[in-house]
C-alpha cells in the first residue's frame, strides 16, 4: 500500500498475557485496515511505551485526518469492535484527530508487575 511503517518500543519484555497481547494485535490490525482504506496516509508509527502499571500502544498516521465533531457513522463496527476490546481489557480507547493533521489512535491497558 506504498506506507511506511515505523516501530517505536520502550519494552524490554513481556509485560502482558497472551489475551492481551491478542487484544492489541487486533486493535492494532483494525487500525491499520482504516489507515488504509480512508486515512491517505504515507507514514505510520506504532508506540509501546509502559508507565505505572499500563501498557499504551499509541498508532499515529500523517494521513488526512476527520473532523472529531461529525457523528459516527453506525455501521462503523471496527471502532466499535476496538472499542469493545478496551472495555473488557479494563483499559481506555482514545482516537485524536484533525483535517489535514492526521489521526492518533491511542489504547491504554492495566497490567500486573
Amino acid at each position: 500500500h506504498h506506507i511506511a511503517c515505523r516501530f517505536e518500543s520502550e519494552i524490554l519484555g513481556p509485560i502482558i498475557n497472551p489475551e492481551q497481547s491478542l487484544m492489541l494485535f487486533r486493535i492494532l490490525q483494525e487500525s491499520l485496515n482504516n489507515i488504509v482504506k480512508h486515512a491517505n496516509a504515507s507514514l505510520v508509527t506504532v508506540k509501546l511505551t509502559n508507565s505505572t502499571g499500563k501498557l499504551i500502544m499509541e498508532i499515529v498516521d500523517n494521513g488526512i485526518g476527520f473532523d472529531e465533531n461529525q457523528k459516527v457513522r453506525q455501521d462503523s463496527y471496527g471502532l466499535i469492535g476496538m472499542k469493545e476490546r478496551v472495555i473488557l481489557l479494563d483499559g481506555i480507547f482514545e482516537i485524536r484527530s484533525n483535517v489535514d493533521e492526521g489521526t492518533i489512535v491511542r489504547v491504554e491497558i492495566p497490567y500486573e508487575t
